[in-house]
């Protein structure tokens, strides 16, 4: 995607209003990079690429073109980290005047606003985890929902993972709309969660019961679901699927062949 959005930029390169710098060594293209104004006293970095055979390259690139802008930029935007701790450190290695806030847009179908709308009003969680989540793992075909009065009124996420105890669906985020409570809701989905988990034959199942809820220990045990097992989650960009209290991550797990001994520890690694 990078590669095709740079592409693009070099063939209109004077309609966008670009403006670039190379530094070669001999005929060898060493280090690149571009911007655009973001007004007139902002430039906005956009690309800056560099060959790491040639030491400091990163560097000189970065320094050579900001004496080259014109005159009248006074601050340059290096635009966001990525959440990559070694880009970040870079990035912070210039002494930055100030940071940003940083805000995604993006455009949500009905389904997922829904599903936003019930995860706020269920969890109390702020906006950013949840638009984290439907961003990076929502998917409609893992999510079971019930409506009432002609909105959803409770759902669950069926995510997959990879355990000690082989294929695993991770049943997370089971919630109920407050004005919804007590319609069986939860329960009617929990049985079609376990009735497609046992027919796509996965080795085993695993929630996390919210903390200090012992009830749903008794609810969830109804399906299987037994044990009380430190959970670790591993995924690429160490999105927190527990409760964000590490210590606070305690299993309950559902084994197809129930004399399977429960693990010590539970590390699930996303399953894509």
């Amino acid at each position: 995607a990078e590669q095709r959005a740079m592409q693009r930029a070099f063939e209109h390169f004077e309609e966008l209003g670009l403006i670039g710098g190379c530094i070669y060594v001999g005929d060898r293209l060493a280090a690149f990079t571009y911007g655009s104004a973001v007004n007139d006293h902002t430039f906005d970095t956009h690309v800056e690429k560099a060959d790491t055979e040639f030491d400091g390259a990163f560097t000189i690139i970065n320094k050579l073109f900001a004496q080259h802008l014109p005159e009248r930029f006074t601050l340059i935007n290096r635009e966001e980290d990525l959440g990559l701790d070694g880009l970040r450190q870079a990035k912070l290695s210039y002494h930055p005047a100030f940071l940003q806030h940083k805000f995604a847009a993006i455009c949500m179908h009905p389904d997922e606003v829904a599903c936003k709308e019930l995860w706020i009003k269920a969890f109390g969680d702020d906006e950013q985890f949840a638009d984290s989540f439907i961003m990076r793992y929502y998917s409609r075909r893992r999510m079971l929902t019930a409506e009432a009065e002609g909105r959803m009124a409770a759902m669950l996420h069926l995510l997959p993972f990879r355990t000690e105890l082989g294929r695993t669906t991770y049943i997370y985020g089971v919630a109920t709309d407050p004005a919804f409570r007590g319609r069986g809701l939860a329960l009617q989905l929990m049985r079609e969660a376990m009735r497609l988990i046992a027919e796509r034959g996965d080795d085993a199942a695993f929630l996390i019961p919210t903390p200090g809820k012992e009830w749903l220990r008794e609810f969830y045990g109804r399906f299987g679901f037994a044990g009380d097992v430190p959970a670790r989650f591993v995924s690429a960009d160490r999105f927190d699927f527990g409760t964000g209290d590490a210590a606070a991550d305690r299993a309950m797990v559902w084994r197809r062949n129930s004399s399977v001994p429960l693990p010590e520890q539970l590390t699930a690694s996303w399953r894509s």
